[in-house]
């Protein structure tokens, strides 16, 4: 059996809101289980939306990670961008009633559109809008709970709350945990699935992978990217401009096969590296031939994203220290932002990765215990 995203409940209870004036942040991933966007269903149901808002990447989900999205219409409905405003949309809000949010979210909490979604229920609960999530599957599930807890000195738009980076949660348990951790005075409410149990992976609900951002094309992609995402912060391509973004990563300097043979002598549970060369077409190393790995992650239970990158970097310290280097964005190292704090990058430039593993999982208890409170599942 299908699962039934929370979209779907518009066709049973959405008669209540016609005649509200509506607006609803999604994009080109809200399909209901039989292949109806969201904005075509409210329009059937009677529900036109007076506005639609947009996470990064923009309603069409085709715009490049950090660039500015612009203008957008869709359906002949105005867009405005969420990622572009950031907490200034609450200017673009007078007169709306209820906010709709229907976003595809990957279960990582480096990816943007849970900060869209603090943004908007902040801006709600300023206004005295009511928000309602219509609530989709975490593509790694709902018990996968890993890696650092993030250190709120490094709180950004791609560390937007004291969370673990794979925080098991939906986008509508989320936003309970976001309502009582930042104190949101808002009248929320989630539209929940039908079918979904918390031990689902995404290609276990029935549901088709429509890619929420240019960089996850497949459901394969989601599964390896919470370990490459963070060659984002390094001159190392995490595959983007290719065919396989975030299973793929290298660089030009590197030799693939002492990689690969390195890396499966770690024996890594869940997890084959298989030598690779690519010419991205664009972002790093644009028209460059490299050389790297690519990820086989052939037991999506047993994958340890976090042990897994801390290794690759590990082994790739071991060989390429001279070449790689850490990228800034806004004098903070971007992998400094990613991971939630600095003690990745200082542990690997020690080279001393032992405690970092041994610490990595500090503040998981406790932040579970929160986030029971939240499940709706």
């Amino acid at each position: 059996m299908k699962v039934k995203p929370g979209l779907e409940q518009i066709r049973k209870v959405g008669s209540k809101f016609r005649g509200k004036k509506i607006a609803l942040l999604t994009h080109r991933a809200a399909y209901t289980s039989d292949f109806q966007h969201a904005v075509d269903l409210f329009i059937e149901n009677g529900l036109k939306p007076e506005l639609l808002l947009s996470p990064e990447h923009g309603i069409f989900s085709s715009k490049a990670d950090g660039a500015l999205v612009g203008r957008e219409v869709f359906k002949g409905i105005e867009v405005i961008s969420i990622y572009d405003k950031r907490e200034k949309i609450k200017e673009d809000l007078p007169g709306i009633e209820v906010i709709f949010v229907d976003l595809q979210d990957v279960g990582v909490r480096c990816y943007t559109y849970i900060s869209a979604l603090k943004d908007i229920m902040k801006a709600a609960g300023e206004l005295g809008i009511k928000l309602i999530v219509l609530d989709r599957p975490n593509p790694l599930g709902g018990e996968k709970v890993e890696g650092p807890v993030l250190d709120e000195r490094y709180i950004s738009y791609v560390g937007v709350a004291p969370i673990p980076f794979i925080h098991g949660l939906t986008m509508g348990e989320i936003g309970y945990l976001f309502k009582d951790m930042f104190k949101i005075d808002i009248d929320y409410e989630v539209f929940k699935m039908e079918g979904w149990k918390r031990d689902m992976y995404f290609d276990e609900t029935g549901l088709p992978w429509i890619p929420p951002s240019p960089g996850l094309p497949c459901f394969e992609n989601a599964l390896s990217y919470p370990a490459t995402v963070f060659f984002e912060g390094t001159n190392i391509s995490e595959g983007r401009g290719t065919t396989r973004p975030f299973i793929v990563f290298g660089a030009p300097w590197i030799n693939s096969i002492t990689l690969a043979e390195e890396l499966n002598q770690k024996n890594l549970p869940g997890v084959y590296f298989i030598p690779a060369t690519f010419t991205p077409c664009a972002s790093k190393y644009k028209d460059e031939k490299c050389e790297g790995v690519e990820l086989l992650v052939f037991n999506k239970r047993k994958f340890n994203p976090i042990t897994t990158i801390v290794t690759l970097f590990y082994v790739l310290f071991q060989y390429y220290s001279e070449d790689i280097e850490w990228l800034v964005s806004k004098e903070n190292y971007w992998v400094d932002l990613l991971w939630g704090s600095d003690s990745l990058r200082k542990s690997l430039e020690a080279q001393a990765i032992e405690p970092l593993l041994e610490e990595v999982d500090k503040g998981l208890d406790n932040f579970k215990n929160i986030a029971r409170e939240a499940y709706l599942y």
